[in-house]
C-alpha cells in the first residue's frame, strides 16, 4: 500500500497538468493513453517524477500500441515493444477484433 501511493505521488502532477492523457494504473502497472506525441512527453516527464522518488520504469514492461498504427517517424525509446496485433493489459486482451476473436 505505501509503495502505490509514492507511486502515485509520482503521477499525480502529470495527470494535473497535462490533460490530454489518462493514467490507468493498478500498483505499479501504469499505462499512459492518448495521443502518441503526448503520450511520449508524459513518459518522459513520469521518468523524471519517478527519478526524483528513486523509482525507475521497468524496460522490458514497455509496450507501445495504437489501434491505428504507429507512425514510422515518430522515435519511440528503444526499450518500448511494438507488438503488431494485441497487447495484454491488467489481464485483459486488446487489439484488433479478428485477433482477439481468434484468441478467445
Amino acid at each position: 500500500m505505501l509503495f502505490a501511493l509514492v507511486h502515485f505521488c509520482a503521477i499525480r502532477p502529470i495527470t494535473t497538468t497535462h490533460l490530454t492523457c489518462v493514467f490507468p494504473f493498478l500498483v505499479d502497472d501504469t499505462h499512459i493513453v492518448g495521443p502518441t506525441l503526448d503520450v511520449l512527453v508524459d513518459f518522459s516527464r513520469l521518468q523524471e517524477e519517478f527519478g526524483t522518488l528513486r523509482l525507475s520504469v521497468q524496460p522490458t514492461k514497455c509496450i507501445a500500441w495504437s489501434p491505428s498504427g504507429l507512425n514510422q517517424f515518430i522515435s519511440l525509446p528503444p526499450c518500448f515493444l511494438t507488438p503488431e496485433s494485441s497487447l495484454c493489459i491488467l489481464g485483459a486482451l486488446m487489439g484488433y477484433l479478428p485477433f482477439v476473436e481468434s484468441f478467445v
